[in-house]
C-alpha cells in the first residue's frame, strides 16, 4: 500500500475530485449559518432556527432516496438536484430579504434541504475509480480531513459574508459551490462508472435487510448522539466559566485532532480489518471523550478534546472502507443512510444535552457521550456474538476398557 500523499496529488483526477469535495463542504458547512443569519436579518430568531430545522428536516428525510437514485447511474441527477437546491437556496434568501410571511421561508428551506445533492457521498464512491487500490485509504483520509476543516472554517465564511457584503451571499456561494462540485462529479462519475443502470438491484439493494448494515446504523446514529452532546457541552462548559470565546476553541481542538489523526492513519497499512479498525477507533473515541469528561477547564479540556477527537478522524476512514465492504453496490445510497442516522443522533444528543445542561449542569453532557457510544460498542459486539455461533469443540471418546 502506498500511504503517502503526495503520488495521490499528482494525479490530475484525484485533484478534480479533491475539488469538487471542496465545493460540497463550502456549500453544506456554510448553508446552515447562512439560512440561519438571512433569515434573523428580518424575522426573530425563532423563525431562523425553524428555518435551519426545515432545512435539515428535508436534507435528512429524503437523502437515501437521493443516494439511490445517483447509485442507478443516471448522469444527470446530481446535476438536477444542484440545481434545485441552488434554486431553492436563493429563492430563500431573496424571500427573508423582502421579509416574506414565514411560511415561504419554510417551504424554501425545506425544498432546499429535500434536494440537497449527496456531493460527499458521491465522492467517497468516486474514489475507488480515480485512484488505485493501495491509495484508497489515504484519499478517504483527505476527504476525512477537508471535511474537519470544512466544519470549522465554512461557518466562519457565512460569517463574514453576511457581515461584510449581505445575508444573501452566503447563500448564493453555496448554491454556486453546489452546482460546481455536482458538474465536476457528475462528469467524472459519467466517465469512470462502468454498471449501467439496467444491471444496478431496482429494489434499492436491500441494504436495510443486512444485519451488518443495520449494525453500522445502529453505531452511526449513537456516534452521532456522542458528538451531539458534546457540540453542546463543550461550549456549555466554556460559557459557565465566563470564557464564551473558548467555546470555538473548544470544539477546534476536537476537530484539529481529527483531521491530524485522519492524516497519520491514511499513511499507515493496518492488518485488521475495516470493521475491527472501525470498532477500536470508536473505542478510542469512547477513551478520549472519557478523559474529556474528567478534565478540568478550560485550556486542559482543550487538550482533552484534541485527544477524543484523534478517535473520530480514524473513525470516519474505517466507516468509508466499511461501507466498501458492506455495501459496494450501493455505496452512496448507504453513505445517506449513514450520514442521516448520524444526523438524527446529533440532533438527539443536542436535544438531550440542553435538557441535562439546564437540570444537571454543564458537566452532564460530557459525562454522558463516552457512555452513550460505549453502549453502542457493547450491543454491536452482542449482535455479532449471536450472528457467529461458537465453534463446535471436539469431544474425544476414551477406547473402551477391554
Amino acid at each position: 500500500m502506498d500511504g503517502s500523499y503526495g503520488p495521490l496529488l499528482a494525479q490530475p483526477r484525484a485533484r478534480r475530485v479533491l475539488a469538487a469535495l471542496i465545493c460540497a463542504w463550502i456549500s453544506f458547512g456554510m448553508i446552515g449559518l447562512a439560512i440561519l443569519l438571512a433569515a434573523a436579518a428580518n424575522h426573530s430568531f425563532g423563525i431562523a432556527g425553524a428555518c435551519v430545522a426545515a432545512f435539515a428536516l428535508g436534507s435528512a428525510t429524503l437523502a437515501p432516496v437521493r443516494g439511490r437514485a445517483v447509485d442507478r447511474g443516471v448522469d444527470w441527477v446530481l446535476p438536477a438536484l444542484a440545481a434545485c437546491y441552488a434554486a431553492a437556496a436563493v429563492a430563500f434568501g431573496l424571500s427573508a430579504r423582502t421579509q416574506a410571511p414565514a411560511i415561504l421561508l419554510l417551504a424554501t428551506a425545506l425544498a432546499a434541504g429535500a434536494s440537497a445533492p449527496p456531493l460527499v457521498a458521491t465522492t467517497r464512491d468516486i474514489w475507488r475509480g480515480v485512484v488505485a487500490e493501495g491509495q484508497l485509504r489515504a484519499a478517504y483520509a483527505l476527504t476525512s480531513v477537508i471535511g474537519d476543516m470544512a466544519l470549522v472554517g465554512a461557518p466562519v465564511l457565512a460569517g463574514l459574508l453576511a457581515a461584510a457584503v449581505s445575508p444573501l451571499a452566503g447563500l448564493v456561494l453555496a448554491a454556486g459551490a453546489a452546482v460546481v462540485g455536482a458538474a465536476i462529479l457528475a462528469q467524472m462519475r459519467g466517465r469512470l462508472i462502468a454498471a449501467p443502470a439496467k444491471t444496478r438491484d431496482q429494489k434499492g439493494h436491500a441494504l436495510l435487510h443486512r444485519p451488518l448494515f443495520r449494525e453500522l446504523l445502529g453505531l452511526s446514529a449513537l456516534l452521532g448522539g456522542a458528538l451531539g452532546l458534546i457540540e453542546v457541552g463543550l461550549p456549555a462548559e466554556a460559557i459557565a466559566h465566563g470564557a464564551r470565546g473558548l467555546s470555538g476553541v473548544l470544539l477546534g481542538a476536537f476537530g484539529l485532532g481529527s483531521a491530524a489523526s485522519a492524516l497519520l492513519f491514511g499513511r499507515l497499512e493496518w492488518r485488521a480489518s475495516p470493521w475491527r479498525r472501525y470498532r477500536l477507533a470508536l473505542a478510542g473515541l469512547v477513551g478520549g471523550l472519557t478523559v474529556v469528561a474528567l478534565t478540568p477547564p478550560l485550556l486542559p479540556l482543550a487538550g482533552a478534546a484534541l485527544l477524543a477527537g484523534a478517535g473520530f478522524g480514524p473513525a470516519t476512514i474505517s466507516l468509508f472502507e466499511l461501507i466498501d465492504e458492506v455495501a459496494s453496490d450501493a455505496g452512496v445510497e448507504a453513505m445517506a443512510w449513514v450520514t442521516t442516522a448520524e444526523a438524527l443522533g446529533i440532533g438527539a444528543g443536542s436535544l438531550g444535552a440542553g435538557f441535562a445542561v439546564s437540570g444537571l449542569g454543564t458537566r452532564a453532557p460530557l459525562e454522558v457521550a463516552p457512555a452513550v457510544l460505549a453502549v453502542g460498542l457493547i450491543a454491536a459486539a452482542a449482535a455479532r456474538a449471536r450472528r457467529v455461533p461458537p465453534a463446535k469443540t471436539r469431544t474425544h471418546k476414551a477406547p473402551p476398557i477391554p
